[in-house]
């Protein structure tokens, strides 16, 4: 049994497919259609009319966390298929900000019209998935993700508060994977978690070996402590192929490709992965 993957948004793309700072994918899975992620913006609707994916028949909606370059497009998704089942965490719909001191104040969470799209969804219809859950046979979110390693951060100045005085540790974090017969496959949305700390949830839920990692890693802030212990940590993995895409950081992704073992294949729009 394989499983296909298809980017919809990512921070690269080649036309007629759009970009944007966001980030969704497509899996299909043994019959099952799942989306991980809305993206932004409008580069979401465009992607799925260019790439043929159908909302309608849709079984699952995944919500990586609640940022709004990840869940701009919920409203559109549940209005099309009000019986898609949506998966997330229940912190996901909280109030936050990023608060840069060169930066005006900006809210980074769901837009108003997301948020009430969730809430309005049938409770029959929703999995809060506070714990590693499997939605259907073999694919699986991680719930909560503890935060062990003590170089990994949320890779932010996140808060609750306009006044920066309550941190945002983004405890909806999620990454979802896929349990194959000899290997497991890890998409991230932000891995605010840290790449480590999710990859070592992951390896305590299922054991087999993590092959083959996709997504944001939220390395773009990383310190040079940070980075090496990553990529140490990647370079003593099981992991074969890394698809760092999104947030993981125009600067990092040529160190990546230059110091990894694993094979380092750029994300962007249209790429399709067959794991």
């Amino acid at each position: 049994m394989s499983t296909k993957i298809k980017v919809i948004v990512d921070n690269i793309a080649n036309s007629p497919l759009k970009s944007e700072h966001g980030y969704s994918v497509y899996i299909e899975h043994d019959s099952k259609k799942i989306l991980f992620d809305t993206a932004q913006d409008k580069a979401f609707s465009h992607n799925i009319n260019e790439l043929n994916v159908s909302l309608e028949s849709l079984d699952y909606l995944v919500l990586s966390h609640g940022h709004y370059d990840h869940g701009g497009n919920i409203k559109m998704v549940l209005e099309k298929n009000p019986t898609v089942t949506f998966v997330a965490h229940q912190y996901c719909t909280t109030p936050r900000y990023s608060i840069h001191k060169d930066r005006p104040i900006k809210s980074t969470a769901l837009t108003h019209e997301n948020s009430s799209a969730i809430i309005k969804h049938h409770h029959s219809k929703i999995i809060w998935s506070a714990k590693p859950t499997e939605i259907c046979s073999g694919v699986w979110v991680t719930g909560e993700i503890p935060r062990n390693s003590s170089f990994e951060d949320t890779g932010g100045p996140f808060f609750l508060d306009r006044e920066g005085k309550r941190e945002d540790l983004l405890p909806d974090d999620m990454a979802l994977f896929i349990e194959g017969e000899s290997e497991v496959t890890v998409i991230c949305g932000c891995c605010h978690s840290g790449l480590v700390n999710t990859l070592e949830h992951i390896k305590r839920v299922v054991n087999k070996p993590i092959k083959t990692v996709i997504g944001g890693l939220h390395l773009l802030y990383a310190n040079d402590n940070r980075l090496d212990n990553t990529i140490n940590y990647l370079n003593s993995s099981e992991v074969t192929t890394l698809y760092p895409s999104h947030c993981t950081g125009e600067a990092v992704m040529p160190i990546l490709r230059e110091r990894l073992e694993a094979e380092v294949i750029f994300g962007r729009v249209g790429l399709e992965i067959e794991v």
